[in-house]
Parts: C-alpha cells; sequence; structure tokens
C-alpha cells in the first residue's frame, strides 16, 4: 500500500502538471503570457467562475472545457484518494483495537508486563521463548506501537490505574511484572495490583537502595534491584563460572540441555497434600529430584528432610528432564 507522503506528493505532481499544462496551452492557443494562462488555469480548475483574462477564441474555449474536465477529475480524485487513505487507516486502527480487546477479554493465567523499556522488552523475549502468554501495558503509545510490532499482544493505559489493570484481566492473570524505568510509577503499579488480585504473584524492578524495603510492604513478592543483581551475577561469573552456566542453562526452556529446573505449588486436594517427602515418593514415581521447599505465607525455603511435610500452597523446586516434572506438576494439581 501506498503511503501518504508518496500519495500526497502523486496528487501534487498531478495537480502542479494540470496546471502548468493548461499555463502552456493558453499561451500557444490564444497568444497569452505565461502567467495569465496559469491564472486562467486556476480559475478554471478549481471553477470559482471568476471573469476571463481575455475574450477566447473557439479553440481557447474547447481547451479551457477539457482543462475544467481533467481539473475536477484531478482535484475529485486527489480528494477522494486522501479521504480513503485516513478512513481505511481509522477503520484498520479500530477494528484492530477491537480484536486487541476481544483477544484480552479471553486470556487467563497470563502475565501483565508493566512497561516496555528496555527491560520489559528483555522480559517479553523471555516469557516468549517460555511459551508463557502475556499482555504489555504502557501508557506511551510509541512503546506500544513497537510491541505490537513485535508480535507482542498491547494495551496502551496507565498500569498504575485499577481500569487499565481489570480492563487487562489482572483477576485471571498468574503475574505481574512492573519494570518501567520510573519507582514511582512502579511502585502505584504495584499498591493496585495487589489490591485488585491479593493473590497475584508480583515482581517489580526498584532502581533505589532503600526501595526494596517499600516495594514488599506494598505488597510484592520480589524486587529486582538490576545493579545490585547485575554486579552479583558478575562476580559469580568470575568466580564460580561454570556452576552460573549450568544453572542458567537448566533455568531456561530452550537450554540445550535435557534436564531443566521448575517450581510447582502443591495444590489444595492434591493426592499428596498432608503428606512427608518419604511418604510421597516423588523420586520413585516422577523421577524428578526435589531440591527446595518454600512453605506457603513465607519467601525463604526451608530445610529438606524426609519428614518435610506437603502442605497446600507450598512452593516445590524441582530438577528432571521435561516430561519429568510434567508429571509431577500432575500430582501436585488440585483435582477438577
Amino acid at each position: 500500500m501506498i503511503g501518504l507522503g508518496k500519495r500526497l506528493l502523486y496528487i501534487l505532481l498531478a495537480f502542479t502538471s494540470t496546471l502548468v499544462a493548461g499555463a502552456l496551452g493558453y499561451r500557444f492557443i490564444e497568444g497569452w503570457t505565461f502567467f495569465e494562462g496559469l491564472y486562467m488555469s486556476v480559475i478554471s480548475i478549481t471553477t470559482v467562475g471568476f471573469t476571463e483574462v481575455r475574450p477566447l477564441s473557439p479553440e481557447g474555449r474547447i481547451f479551457t472545457s477539457i482543462l475544467i474536465m481533467v481539473g475536477v477529475a484531478v482535484i475529485t480524485f486527489s480528494f477522494g484518494a486522501i479521504t480513503r487513505y485516513f478512513v481505511a487507516g481509522e477503520i484498520r486502527g479500530l477494528l484492530g483495537e477491537r480484536k486487541m480487546r476481544r483477544i484480552i477479554q479471553s486470556m487467563h493465567d497470563h502475565i501483565l508486563v508493566c512497561g516496555f523499556g528496555r527491560m520489559g522488552y528483555e522480559l517479553c523475549r523471555s516469557l516468549q521463548k517460555e511459551g508463557k502468554a502475556f499482555i504489555v501495558v504502557d501508557p506511551n503509545e510509541n512503546s506500544i506501537r513497537h510491541a505490537q510490532d513485535e508480535g507482542y499482544i498491547a494495551y496502551c493505559g496507565d498500569p498504575g490505574k485499577d481500569e487499565t489493570l481489570r480492563e487487562c484481566r489482572i483477576d485471571r492473570a498468574a503475574g505481574l511484572a512492573a519494570v518501567s524505568d520510573d519507582d514511582g510509577q512502579n511502585l502505584m503499579v504495584v499498591l493496585s495490583a495487589r489490591t485488585l488480585k491479593p493473590d497475584l504473584t508480583i515482581v517489580a524492578r526498584v532502581s533505589a537502595d532503600d526501595g526494596p524495603g517499600k516495594f514488599l510492604r506494598a505488597g510484592a513478592n520480589n524486587v529486582f534491584l538490576p545493579y545490585q543483581t547485575g554486579g552479583q551475577r558478575l562476580a559469580q561469573l568470575l568466580v564460580r563460572p561454570k556452576v552460573i552456566g549450568f544453572l542458567e542453562q537448566i533455568l531456561f526452556a530452550d537450554s540445550p540441555l535435557k534436564i531443566q529446573m521448575d517450581n510447582f505449588r502443591v495444590g489444595e486436594g492434591c493426592e499428596i497434600e498432608g503428606s512427608n517427602l518419604r511418604e510421597a515418593r516423588i523420586r520413585e514415581r516422577t523421577g524428578v529430584y526435589i531440591v527446595g521447599l518454600v512453605p506457603a505465607g513465607t519467601g525463604a525455603p526451608t530445610d529438606l528432610e524426609p519428614s518435610t511435610v506437603l502442605n497446600a500452597g507450598d512452593t516445590v523446586i524441582a530438577l528432571g528432564k521435561r516430561e519429568q516434572l510434567d508429571c509431577l506438576a500432575r500430582m501436585l494439581k488440585s483435582p477438577e
């Protein structure tokens, strides 16, 4: 499709060519000066009804009639082309917005990515690799267009407002990441999200050194400090490069290794709820290794003992092949 710039250029060339052709025609047919012919061309094409510059000969009248028909055709086509461009663009925009809203309304267990800067962009790439459904939420229209160009589902709105989060179906979301460059904006997102859905998993980017405590009190489950985390990772890469390399490979879905690490919530009423690790026999039944357990309501893992009891809401961290991990997920799922 021809862009607006080229379309306007073609229209300008057609209009100018008609005027110049008319001016030259009057010069050769009537012997007028170029500017007299140009003036006559303008009043003829625009059909304003002004008096002729000079009396016209029969040939000049025939030429004027042709010029009027050509000029009216050019003007009609020009206005029609511009109108179609804007009307079609508006319709496409409305249809695209309606389609996006329908998709959003049908989503569940998705993640809200609030902020599409550099960190939001990388987060979306990682979530896409993991096969997770997500919605980009940002008040900046340019950021939304960038997200849509990447093929992401995106909603233009302030994620710190309740109505925006409701439009993005926070009631059915599995998690939220507040990752804009503004700590104040991220804090508002966390407060709104925690109020709307108390059990939502919320992660927030924090730049200020004294910010983590505020965000945790506001309702964030975890905070991410880019500079502190980056520095720690660099130190570990220098001190324990093989360990970090191994951990990174087992944490990502596109890992070349056959084993992966994942976490699962112990569902209420699942077959092993209330059993201890010895009784559950998870290793024998699924093949996975349980490497960590985070009790419900806490953020710190507990020591693993054969007598450790698995309660509803606890988070199990397991290591194994993908099919083994899927088997464990089914075992921990609440009955329908």
